[in-house]
């Protein structure tokens, strides 16, 4: 929690000292945004299946926390002085290419989650930026493909399970309709096992990759104002 706060009032520090001298449009809008950003990804049942399948020994093991990438648009409607409605899109990846010697060649491992999200976001207007907190709920839809061993063939499995969202986003002002913007987020997806069209579960010595995960993110892009 005390974590989180200081990331909290980092942000708006950042946005008070970026911000230029003019004010938040005190309309009503309707904006898009879009950009992309890195996110601190803990799927701990997928690490230990990779771990596992391979064999590696206990200092090569997926550690809890890696990297993805994620890219995110999302509409929003202005539906009061203090509450906006945004539809976000993002999609997450994360990959891995690693080689043991449980067997030969390399192996390639990819997760892929498409992640919209219903947000509902309380607003704090100041002298060039928007600072926006919120959350909401959405419904991910993941793909988990496996290569072993530089076997070339490659296996596919699917997971959907709901997911849900808490993030600080800071809008600065650029001109009346185009802003940059920032976004600090903490994003879950419940658990739920991968299977193939065939009904079939990739696992290896009672472990089995899963859509469950945690992820810290930070978010850069544009927002524009219609």
């Amino acid at each position: 929690m005390r974590g989180n706060a200081v990331a909290l009032l980092t942000l708006c520090a950042c946005l008070s000292s970026l911000a230029p001298g003019q004010s938040a449009d005190p309309g009503r809008f309707v904006s898009l945004s879009a950009g992309m950003g890195i996110s601190a990804y803990s799927a701990t049942a997928t690490g230990d299946y990779i771990s596992a399948v391979l064999q590696l020994p206990e200092s090569e093991r997926i550690g809890e926390f890696t990297s993805a990438i994620e890219f995110f648009a999302t509409p929003e409607v202005q539906l009061s002085e203090d509450w906006s409605l945004a539809l976000e899109y993002s999609y997450l990846v994360k990959s891995y290419r690693l080689s043991s010697s449980a067997g030969p060649g390399t192996s390639e491992f990819s997760t892929s989650i498409h992640m919209p999200t219903l947000l509902l976001h309380y607003l704090i207007p100041g002298e060039g930026y928007w600072l926006k907190l919120g959350g909401g709920a959405g419904y991910y839809v993941s793909s988990f493909s496996q290569m072993l061993f530089g076997s070339g063939q490659t296996q596919e499995f699917q997971a959907s399970a709901p997911g849900l969202k808490f993030e600080a986003v800071g809008n600065t002002m650029f001109d009346d309709s185009f802003y940059g913007y920032i976004g600090l987020d903490a994003r879950w997806g419940f658990d739920q096992a991968y299977s193939g069209s065939d009904g079939t579960s990739p696992s290896y010595q009672q472990t089995a990759p899963s859509l469950g995960f945690f992820s810290l993110g930070l978010k850069l892009g544009v927002t524009v104002l219609f």
